[in-house]
């Protein structure tokens, strides 16, 4: 069997995708990715054996998208899965091998700056369910998702999103851990909690740093990984000043965009992990891939209650729910570091509650039987 994924992004920064496609090229798949890289000519390399085809990202959509079907034609797939965006309607009409099964992933809605503007939210997840209409093939991560779509043309699957238990229960966490704080000046009792995700203004990441900070005027020696970027640098440097205003200089640690491959060191560094999905935007309809890595990876998980989050962590059993905002994320954050106490059980019902979303039990059990089903129809 040989797939292909399609996303015009760098090989290794979108969790999904860089798990799939290494669980399956574990499994004897020949896997194949196309997106976007930062040299001025096209440039391939392996990466855990899946082959990467980078295409220049200046040279923009249309440019982009003709390489990508090019190249998906020229390796004679038996499956395209592409993780849905803006143009992707456009491959599977350029393309010119029809012999492959089209798969579009869609994974997110869109959600708008103002809360009010439901109408042009409306208008951009229509968009979505347009771009739907040439695949094969249609895959979604929640119900919300699925009946967005609807009415569709084709059969409408879910597969949920996972964490990666293998990736999160390294041998060397201890010396990971150890490391990782060392390089920051970390002391090696203090406690450390985590954010790690896309950081911009529409998530309201700054009610994060506004949380932290009470809990530090509260008396709390903690300390703070803020990993991860997103196409809104001034933002984050908004963030930063913000942090420097407080005078948490040292206390709030901005780490920049993280490959996934290496993001694991600062959950091993960390005790508490965040969550924080804005009520009132679409988001809340998605459900949190990091809420599940920090509940894989033993980490006391701290999310604003959502009916999303309450699928994964019910309160003071497996994680702590708490509420929005500054004063309601202080409030979870004081809660959870409370735990750091005792926090064993917590940790031991974390993992058993999302054990069955390990990604590998999910390509084996999910996605390979669905590769499969397709091809034989």
């Amino acid at each position: 069997m040989r797939v292909v994924f399609n996303f015009p992004g760098e090989f290794g920064y979108f969790t999904d995708i860089y798990e799939y496609c290494t669980i399956l090229r574990s499994k004897g798949i020949e896997v194949h990715y196309i997106g976007v890289g930062s040299a001025d000519t096209i440039t391939e390399h392996e990466v855990e054996g899946v082959r990467v085809t980078a295409i220049p990202s200046g040279a923009g959509l249309r440019s982009v998208l003709k390489k990508m079907t090019e190249i998906t034609d020229s390796l004679k797939p038996d499956i395209v899965h592409n993780f849905n965006f803006r143009g992707c309607v456009l491959l599977p009409l350029l393309s010119r091998y029809k012999k492959a099964r089209w798969i579009v992933d869609v994974r997110s809605r869109y959600a708008g700056n103002i809360r009010g503007n439901s109408r042009f939210h409306w208008i951009r997840n229509r968009m979505t369910w347009v771009e739907t209409f040439p695949y094969h093939h249609i895959l979604v991560i929640t119900e919300p998702l699925r009946r967005m779509l609807f009415p569709s043309p084709r059969p409408v699957d879910l597969i949920p999103l996972g964490a990666s238990k293998s990736r999160f229960s390294g041998k060397n966490r201890s010396g990971m851990r150890k490391d990782t704080r060392n390089e920051h000046n970390i002391p090696e009792h203090a406690p450390v909690l985590l954010y790690a995700g896309i950081v911009h203004p529409k998530r309201k990441t700054g009610d994060l740093i506004d949380a932290f900070n009470l809990v530090r005027q509260s008396g709390v020696d903690a300390y703070f990984f803020f990993v991860g970027a997103g196409d809104n640098p001034e933002f984050l440097e908004d963030l930063k000043k913000k942090a420097d205003d407080y005078g948490l200089n040292g206390s709030v640690i901005f780490t920049g965009r993280v490959p996934y491959y290496e993001v694991r060191k600062y959950y091993f560094a960390s005790d508490i992990g965040l969550s924080y999905t804005p009520v009132g935007t679409p988001f809340e309809l998605q459900p949190s891939t990091k809420l599940i890595e920090y509940m894989m990876s033993g980490l006391v998980s701290v999310s604003n209650k959502t009916k999303m989050a309450e699928i994964y962590v019910k309160d003071n059993i497996n994680g702590v729910l708490c509420g929005d905002g500054a004063d309601g994320l202080a409030s979870g954050m004081h809660r959870a570091l409370k735990v750091l106490e005792d926090p064993g059980a917590m940790i031991r019902n974390a993992r058993e509650a999302v054990e069955e979303y390990d990604w590998e039990r999910i390509v084996t059990d999910r996605l390979l039987p669905y590769y499969k089903k397709i091809l034989t129809k």
